[in-house]
């Protein structure tokens, strides 16, 4: 199973859940099944009825998803699942966001993480068949096609930034993924610090799973990056008070 969703409306949801914080945003994603793959064709923006009064909670008004499932009968489209946001905390989904999706078997769940009012990253899941935990679902991200007057200029861009990527590869040498558990003190929770390791250092993160119990925070973490830039982070981390431990052979899967 695999998420399509073209990136203007990717775009949005990021734009959307931003402005939102430090509540929850969220909103309604449609489109349809092709197979067992869903995609995604338009977002609608809802507004949380709860933001006035909780920052961990989303809830959208039963009249707007009404309306937008009205107004979709007969057209072969659906609402597929529900987006939301979640601030200065990982993009995993939480108990109260187990018990709400058992609620609505066979939806999407788009979690995005927002640090600092900043959307960062996404992932997408739906409930087990035995509704005890969710299964995370890779996205694609379609691309949007230019005009057919505006192709050729936009042929001559693509080529463009990919062979000057490339030469920035070449240049930083061959790049490695690996994955690590990290320890976060309470202190340390305190700070979106694998947000401030991005900014400062060129390595692309995934957070793969996240534990809070009292004042410590487990993350399991994958980074990819050249193996200099990845040890230089993960220094920086080090400094900072996070425990850093290998993952098996530090290989992401």
């Amino acid at each position: 199973m695999m998420l399509h969703i073209p990136g203007q409306a990717l775009a949005t949801v990021f734009r959307h859940v931003a402005s939102t914080f430090p509540a929850e945003g969220c909103g309604l994603l449609l489109g349809s099944w092709k197979g067992l793959d869903p995609v995604v064709d338009e977002v609608v923006l809802a507004e949380n009825t709860q933001a006035g009064t909780r920052t961990d909670y989303f809830e959208i008004d039963p009249k707007q998803y009404n309306q937008v499932e009205k107004s979709l009968r007969g057209t072969g489209r659906q609402i597929l699942g529900f987006y939301h946001s979640h601030p200065n905390h990982p993009d995993v989904p939480s108990y109260t966001d187990l018990g709400f999706a058992k609620g609505w078997p066979g939806f999407l769940w788009m979690i995005v993480q927002v640090l600092d009012g900043v959307a960062v990253t996404q992932q997408t899941y739906v409930l087990t068949e035995d509704e005890s935990s969710f299964m995370r679902i890779e996205t694609q991200v379609a691309r949007i096609e230019p005009p057919e007057a505006k192709r050729a200029d936009y042929d001559r861009m693509q080529l463009e930034i990919e062979e000057a990527t490339q030469g920035r590869r070449r240049a930083a040498g061959d790049r490695i993924r690996r994955k690590v558990y990290l320890t976060f003190d309470r202190e340390g929770i305190k700070r979106p610090l694998v947000w401030e390791m991005a900014r400062k250092f060129d390595v692309v993160t995934n957070i793969r799973s996240a534990t809070v119990s009292g004042d410590i925070a487990l993350v399991g973490l994958g980074l990819e990056s050249t193996r200099e830039e990845i040890d230089r982070a993960l220094a920086w981390l080090e400094s900072q008070g996070v425990r850093v431990e290998p993952i098996e052979l530090g290989i992401v899967e």
